[in-house]
């Protein structure tokens, strides 16, 4: 009898037994699944905070697929063994903090970046009967990040305003922007340099436009194109091609001598190749600043820092009255490069006056050419060159008389291009009474929020170029982490 209640009594603590390691092996999988779970947590809130960090430091002011990219990079180097990234978004915000220093509290800038991520993985151990996670959990990180960039203050700058001189520019408009840029260049500049001093500081240089910009050779004002043109567009009507014309003779002649020759050759009584240099010019320029078909856009964008006006003769006489191509360059402006004389810079400025239609890809080029050009002088050594801030800002109050000219130049990498052959370089647009948003410009710039600005009032003019002088001065900042936390 006693034999048998101990057999029932070992049977039910076999049951118990049983029964207890279902929570005991719950617990060892709970142990297990968990720590690795807070690991897991952990590396992510590691690897968020990298993401963070990155995207900050790398400050491109919006929130592309290149923030995403970067960000997901970090998140997968720092968590192993993800399922998938079920969620991952980086959001921006620009802001201001006050910080406390002992000369009084100082206003800063910044630019927040918010990195979010959620992260599916496999569990180790998943059972229905004994306690311990679902087949499949996702864990979940913020982190946050702010830029705080300096202005800056011993670099010195070169400043190349392409600006807008064009008909619509007259009267009240060029005398806003005339003075503006007397201001900032006022307080850019200093006087003169000494003879005997090598070093130079804050430069600017002006590169005018309307159909075309103008150059200075000696005391004679030339009107001059900075593209490339193809030579096979209707290679039937003329063997000529538009680069071999001799712009600046024919630019001398009356139209009506033009039009004959171009459409008699016996009309022609000057050299021999006259009618067919007639007939490739007529078609090029008849009716308009450049036939849109005539640009080889590739070559001008592989030659962009060629200055035409001294390789070919893509270029005449702009005070040519009277004359064939005279409407092209009508306006009294033309390119000053780079200086830091300030007294003969303002001079220059002063004497200049708007006219014609609306190319800013020429002044665009141009302003890229003079920019380098200030670097090769042999006043400056490269070393000191390479080290300053340097800036393109566009100032423009209308729309492009070819807009479909600027667009294919942008969107076959000019802007890029003229970016890439500086260490660093802003190209800033100013719309002066002209919304220049979702054009070619929105394109060429880094940043269309805040690199494009767009002025109505006047009277606002010298304070919105500032705050692209600003943005464009910046150095690449102070990338702190804020704060990051858990879902």
């Amino acid at each position: 009898m006693m034999t048998i209640m101990m057999r029932k009594q070992r049977g039910a603590a076999g049951i118990y037994m049983a029964l207890l390691l279902i929570p005991l092996f719950g617990a060892i999988f709970l142990a297990l699944e968990g720590t690795r779970y807070i690991q897991k947590q952990n590396r992510l809130a590691d690897g968020a905070e990298a993401a963070a960090l990155a995207v900050t430091m790398a400050n491109h002011g919006n929130t592309s697929s290149y923030e995403k990219d970067l960000a997901e990079k970090y998140i997968q180097s720092y968590v192993r063994d993800i399922k998938n990234i079920s969620q991952l978004e980086v959001t921006s915000k620009e802001g201001q903090t006050i910080i406390p220093s002992s000369e009084g509290n100082i206003e800063k800038n910044y630019t927040q970046y918010k990195v979010t991520a959620k992260t599916s993985h496999n569990s180790w151990f998943s059972n229905t009967l004994i306690p311990s996670f679902s087949p499949t959990e996702t864990i979940a990180n913020q982190a946050v990040a702010r830029n705080y960039p300096e202005i800056a203050g011993d670099i010195y700058l070169d400043i190349v305003f392409a600006a807008d001189f064009s008909g619509s520019m007259r009267r009240d408009r060029i005398k806003r922007l005339k003075k503006a840029i007397n201001t900032i260049t006022e307080n850019l500049l200093e006087n003169a340099p000494a003879k005997n001093e090598d070093t130079v500081k804050n430069r600017v240089a002006i590169v005018p436009f309307s159909d075309r910009t103008q150059e200075k050779i000696g005391t004679e004002r030339v009107c001059a194109t900075q593209l490339a043109y193809r030579n096979d567009y209707d290679s039937g009507l003329s063997s000529t091609t538009y680069e071999q014309v001799n712009w600046y003779y024919w630019a001398e002649q009356s139209p009506e001598y033009t039009y004959e020759c171009a459409s008699d050759e016996s009309k022609c009584t000057n050299y021999s190749n006259s009618h067919k240099e007639n007939q490739s010019a007529r078609r090029a320029v008849w009716g308009g600043v450049e036939n849109f078909n005539y640009i080889h856009y590739t070559n001008s964008i592989k030659f962009l820092f060629d200055n035409k006006v001294l390789k070919n003769k893509l270029h005449f006489r702009s005070n040519a009255e009277n004359k064939r191509f005279s409407d092209l360059c009508k306006g009294n402006f033309w390119t000053v490069p780079l200086t830091d004389n300030k007294e003969k810079f303002l001079t220059d400025l002063k004497e200049m006056e708007p006219r014609g239609r609306t190319s800013a890809y020429q002044s665009i080029i141009r302003s890229a050419q003079i920019m380098k050009e200030g670097i090769v002088d042999k006043k400056h050594n490269s070393k000191e060159s390479d080290n300053r801030k340097r800036m393109i800002l566009i100032l423009t109050d209308g729309e492009e008389s070819k807009p479909k000219i600027l667009n294919t130049l942008v969107a076959d990498g000019m802007c890029n291009t003229i970016r890439n052959e500086f260490n660093e370089l802003y190209i800033g647009v100013l719309g002066i009474g002209y919304n220049p948003n979702n054009t070619g410009y929105s394109n060429c710039v880094i940043d269309p929020k805040n690199d494009i600005k767009y002025v109505k009032n006047l009277s606002l003019l010298l304070d919105e170029i500032n705050e692209l002088i600003k943005k464009g001065a910046q150095t690449d900042g102070t990338a702190k982490l804020h704060y990051r936390f858990t879902d």
